[in-house]
């Protein structure tokens, strides 16, 4: 059987993410580099940690989570531009709400010590096995 590409989009920072049979990767397309997961993942770890040790801030899964949500719903206000204030979205802004998603995400899974790439692939089986694809 082929591999087949299911391509999530996260367009902050002018990457993608790609979830293939085996492989997860995530490509800067302004650099044409890839980048395995499990870097992505560790290179949003110690951004944050830098962050944190300069303020002095104590990481843990409460603070990381309210964080998280804060970012969605700066992206949901965002995304709703169009229907609530009849302005047009803002490309540039929309990317950066969802790169700091998935930055506090892949946060928040470092601090329970979930690796995306197990969790990502896993659950692609079990969505392929339940819709029989």
């Amino acid at each position: 059987m082929a591999n087949k590409k299911s391509k999530v989009d996260f367009w902050g920072g002018g990457g993608r993410m790609e979830v293939m049979k085996n492989n997860c990767s995530y490509i800067n397309s302004s650099k044409s580099k890839f980048m395995q997961t499990k870097d992505f993942q560790k290179k949003c770890v110690e951004i944050v940690k830098k962050i944190d040790d300069k303020y002095e801030i104590k990481r843990n899964p409460h603070l990381s989570f309210m964080q998280m949500m804060e970012e969605i719903g700066e992206l949901a206000k965002d995304i709703n531009y169009p229907k609530l204030r009849n302005k047009k979205i803002n490309k540039d802004n929309l990317e950066g709400e969802f790169a700091d998603v998935i930055l506090q995400l892949a946060i928040l899974a470092g601090l329970f010590d979930i690796d995306f790439e197990e969790v990502v692939e896993s659950k692609c089986k079990i969505l392929k096995n339940r819709h029989n694809l």
